[in-house]
């Protein structure tokens, strides 16, 4: 059993705590985060200053799981992991045991939710978030610190740098390849090679102008 500290205090870390305290791989010893940021009460006062972890636990007796998302293309996340790595702390990594994870190649510190599909020969960098449902076909890459929304699907033989976001149901073609801090909007189709920093959105959704006991459902 690993003795784990979630570093953060959002919805994120709330759910992330959810999942560990019913894991019998981990139990979660309570939340860190920079003092200037603690809310008061907040996780019943179990949040400790980050100043002032080592005081209360050894770097050698636990490990951090950084709950941090997707802020500024997953910048944040990188520097956080960073800056613990530098100090000589341990990085944990969670993958939930209703994912199925055919791959061996995995770096460090990646969350996987439940539901995910990640095939055989893919290869997964490191810090990555991959959230409820997504599926990532043979032979694909995934490099460091990207973000994948509920339901991604990744066909095989994609390529994904560094620090992308993918919004919720996106869809990547079999041999793409998208640049470095790519954002792909929700439900986008991507069925082309795209650049570093781009943005690929779909057409966005529009309100009809008729109520909804005007349209006849078939």
């Amino acid at each position: 059993m690993k003795d784990v500290i979630i570093f953060g205090n959002t919805q994120f870390s709330e759910l992330l705590y959810y999942y560990l305290e019913k894991d019998p791989r981990y139990c979660v010893r309570g939340f860190t985060i920079h003092e200037k940021f603690i809310e008061e009460k907040q996780f019943k006062n179990r949040v400790i200053p980050f100043e002032k972890l080592e005081c209360y636990y050894p770097k050698e007796d636990i490990q951090i799981l950084v709950s941090i998302g997707y802020t500024k293309m997953n910048e944040n996340r990188k520097n956080i992991c960073e800056m613990l790595k530098y100090k000589g702390y341990q990085l944990a990594e969670y993958r939930s045991l209703d994912a199925i994870i055919e791959t061996e190649e995995i770096g460090e510190g990646n969350i996987i939710l439940e539901g995910t599909i990640i095939q055989p020969f893919v290869k997964l960098g490191n810090f990555n978030i991959i959230w409820s449902g997504c599926n990532v076909s043979h032979h694909s890459v995934i490099e460091d610190y990207c973000f994948l929304a509920p339901s991604v699907s990744i066909a095989g033989n994609v390529r994904i740098e560094n620090n992308c976001f993918l919004g919720n149901h996106a869809t990547i073609r079999n041999r793409v390849s998208i640049g470095h801090h790519a954002l792909i909007g929700a439900s986008a189709y991507v069925d082309e090679c795209i650049g570093d920093f781009a943005v690929f959105v779909p057409e966005k959704s529009r309100i009809l102008e008729k109520n909804s006991l005007e349209i006849r459902l078939r």
